[in-house]
């Protein structure tokens, strides 16, 4: 039977490893958004909820904004915003975890926001309580944790235990919410971002014979950087 649905959603925290409940445990990490620092444009790739992050390592399309999460997911122009870099293999930085939405004061409101993304472009004003511009990125880090994803195409068991990257599939990130999928037709690499583990067994979603079917990842060790 078809899947319901093709359409991606990004990585959500299911159970941990040895199907310990998840606690959605996050930590916080800095995004160098627009005026994050001297209130001058900073370039700053969009983050959705959901997608993988790394930490900048300074070199590459983001050079000058070392030690901040950059988003880990598609090429440089994908997903609305400029900057940030694509996670190819060994090569990009590793994997910190799965962005899980952002807090900063919004210049057009001076309000504390919450939100599911941080767009790139977006105005940061002073937070009265620090003193400064910081952007706060909420991260799923534990890298035990496991995750349910959308495979863009068919997979079979012999793929259980293979890595695979991540791809778009063109959605723009409706509420916030990551439109990742699992690109099974990449070749697979040791060095691929997210480990296929099982079918999540999601009703209406299960049918690994054709696109849509929703699995079970974890971030491959090799890419991560809690390993």
């Amino acid at each position: 039977m078809a899947n319901t649905s093709t359409a991606g959603y990004g990585l959500r925290a299911v159970m941990t490893v040895g199907s310990t409940p998840a606690t959605s445990g996050q930590a916080e990490y800095q995004i160098l958004g627009e005026g994050a620092t001297t209130g001058s444009a900073v370039t700053s790739k969009t983050f959705f909820k959901g997608d993988t992050v790394s930490i900048n390592d300074g070199t590459g399309a983001v050079a000058g904004q070392k030690g901040y999460i950059q988003d880990a997911t598609y090429a440089t122009t994908d997903d609305a915003g400029a900057g940030g870099a694509d996670f190819t293999n060994a090569a990009s930085p590793l994997l910190v975890g799965v962005f899980n939405g952002a807090y900063y004061v919004a210049a057009s409101t001076s309000k504390p926001t919450w939100s599911n993304s941080f767009d790139n472009g977006t105005t940061v004003a002073v937070d009265y309580n620090t003193g400064t511009r910081k952007v706060c990125g909420f991260v799923m880090d534990n890298p035990n944790q496991e995750y349910n994803i959308r495979a863009n195409d068919p997979w079979t068991q012999a793929d259980v235990g293979t890595s695979f990257n991540t791809g778009s599939n063109g959605a723009t990130g409706i509420s916030g919410m990551s439109d990742e999928r699992l690109d099974v037709n990449t070749a697979a690499a040791a060095t691929s971002a997210l480990t296929l583990l099982r079918n999540a067994e999601i009703p209406g979603q299960r049918d690994q014979s054709v696109g849509g079917c929703d699995v079970v990842v974890i971030i491959n060790k090799a890419s991560a950087l809690f390993n």
